[in-house]
């Protein structure tokens, strides 16, 4: 019975290089006589299209005028054994192998080890399986074994079990913010070459990136105006885009009034287009407060008056203007009387008054100015009218009740 057993090992010999002997596979201790079977060659020279094929050619079917085969006079067909051959090789064309046959008495072929000359001839080329057209961006690389998401080719050979497979790279297209590339990947063998094509878009469609300034309150100036430059309320920092070195941020700035005259805020919009149209916006809320205080005008000084002349608190004129505010107002004063330090025990007519002027802005700001009122009595009354002289006896009733009283004035009572 044929058997083609000896395929796996005599291939595994080849991997070596070499010519090597493989008589372990073709035992026959008796060595190649007179007795051994006899090796009859191919008719004509054998072709195979893998050079795997070889052991089907030496156990081809009886006959075959492709195949070599063995016959023995006792045992009849004998397996043939390849004992040497070059190292395994499907593109070297023309080669030269060593065959032998052994019976079941240990001969070795009589006319053995037999020559036989083989063709080895793959004309079918590979099938190769491109990976998808894909869309990139524009940092990431375009080396499939560094970036994953190209995708390799993959392919398949009627002889080889590892395929060279390699790829080349032409730029079809063109634009500011799209390349389009046409990656051709290429499988090759001694049957020839296959080819497949895959697209590569590199594209732009990241926005940038920015640290926006945080939020900040400032102040007016005594004019009720701000400055609320970037060198003031902050500029962006680690501006950077993945494909636009030069990107850079600008803003906008939309006012909107506060809760009292001179408070502002300051909506201030930044934004970084990169050179595709990709874009980022970041709020800054700039918000600008009054802490200013009016200014009081026409605070008198302190004074000291007689009880009788004592000016009415609202006898002075005191105004007040503000930064944010340019109208004159006019301020109501308030008037209290306090102890006096200096005079614990005064008479009724003596006494201090404190007079206090205070206003506060529309963003609640105060101000204030007080005068200290001094009232004297330094006066003595004064008798306006004295009753007449009388005469009266010494029993009679001599009070004032009788005799009349006199009449008195004062300055301050």
């Amino acid at each position: 019975m044929r058997t083609l057993s000896l395929l796996t090992t005599t291939a595994m010999l080849f991997l070596f290089g070499a010519w090597q002997s493989v008589q372990a596979q073709c035992p026959c201790p008796n060595g190649n006589n007179a007795n051994g079977p006899f090796i009859s060659g191919a008719l004509m020279t054998p072709t195979v299209t893998c050079y795997e094929d070889l052991e089907a050619l030496i156990n081809g079917p009886v006959g075959d005028p492709m195949t070599v085969s063995a016959f023995d006079a006792t045992d009849g067909f004998v397996p043939v054994c390849i004992v040497s051959a070059p190292p395994a090789n499907n593109c070297v064309g023309s080669i030269m192998i060593m065959v032998d046959a052994a019976d079941n008495d240990g001969n070795c072929a009589s006319n053995g080890p037999f020559a036989v000359s083989v063709i080895i001839q793959d004309n079918v080329p590979p099938v190769i399986t491109c990976p998808g057209d894909v869309t990139i961006e524009c940092d990431e690389s375009l080396d499939p074994m560094v970036n994953g998401n190209l995708g390799e080719a993959t392919a398949m050979d009627n002889c080889m079990a590892d395929v060279t497979i390699s790829y080349s790279d032409i730029t079809i297209s063109v634009t500011p913010c799209e390349t389009v590339i046409e990656r051709t990947w290429s499988a090759q063998d001694c049957g020839g070459t296959a080819t497949c094509v895959q697209e590569i878009s590199v594209q732009d469609t990241q926005a940038p990136t920015f640290t926006v300034p945080a939020d900040i309150v400032i102040y007016v100036d005594a004019a009720c105006a701000f400055n609320a430059d970037v060198t003031i309320t902050g500029d962006v920092s680690d501006e950077s885009d993945n494909c636009d070195p030069s990107v850079e941020a600008t803003y906008v700035d939309i006012t909107n009034p506060g809760s009292c005259v001179g408070e502002t805020i300051v909506l201030r919009t930044w934004t970084s287009i990169d050179d595709c149209g990709n874009s980022l916006e970041q709020v800054q809320t700039i918000t600008v407060l009054d802490n200013i205080p009016p200014v009081l005008s026409g605070c008198p000084s302190d004074v000291t008056v007689q009880c009788y002349a004592i000016p009415s608190v609202n006898d002075e004129m005191v105004t007040y203007v503000d930064n944010c505010d340019p109208t004159v107002i006019p301020v109501v004063g308030m008037e209290a009387i306090i102890p006096d330090p200096n005079n614990p025990s005064p008479c009724i007519e003596e006494i201090l008054l404190l007079r206090t002027w205070e206003v506060a802005d529309d963003c609640g700001n105060t101000a204030s100015c007080t005068q200290l009122v001094t009232v004297i009595d330094t006066n003595d009354p004064w008798i306006t009218l004295c009753p007449p002289d009388v005469t009266v006896n010494c029993e009679d009733d001599y009070s004032s009740a009788s005799t009349g009283f006199a009449i008195a004035e004062d300055s301050c009572s």
